[in-house]
């Protein structure tokens, strides 16, 4: 019974990892295209650049997490949340100084509400999703 309840978990997991592998080819694809237009300066393409990078943001924070903050005593919910906020601080004041995001949808009077909306949006998403992918993928 271990061994197919084992097997199964595997099975689950090898799939999440299977689809998270598939975006690693065109995701870099479309960064390097982006990063041609970009140096050729065309000016669409300047704020798409940013959209790819978003993911290895993403990959990067879940890097540093599981480095320095993962296993920590007392870790809880609350600490995931703060931690996702964080980086949807951090991706809010790049989307608001470098990509003007808030122009691109005509919102520029409101631009600051992104300040509050991606850490909240980022932190939920930190605590519920992404605590259970790294549970389903890490297995811890």
């Amino acid at each position: 019974m271990k061994k197919t309840k084992k097997r199964k978990d595997n099975r689950y997991s090898h799939y999440i990892k299977i689809l998270a592998s598939g975006f690693i080819i065109p995701t870099l694809g479309i960064l390097v295209i982006a990063l041609v237009f970009t140096l050729l300066d065309i000016e669409i393409m300047r704020s798409i650049l940013y959209i790819y990078l978003v993911p290895f943001m993403w990959g990067l924070w879940n890097l540093f997490y599981y480095q320095f903050l993962k296993g920590k005593e007392g870790m809880k919910d609350s600490d995931l949340f703060l931690i996702g906020a964080a980086l949807g601080f951090i991706d809010a004041t790049i989307e608001i100084s470098v990509v003007n995001l808030p122009e691109m949808i005509g919102m520029e009077n409101m631009k600051y509400v992104f300040i509050i909306i991606f850490p909240l949006v980022y932190g939920l998403l930190w605590t519920y999703v992404m605590k259970k992918l790294n549970k389903l993928i890490v297995g811890n």
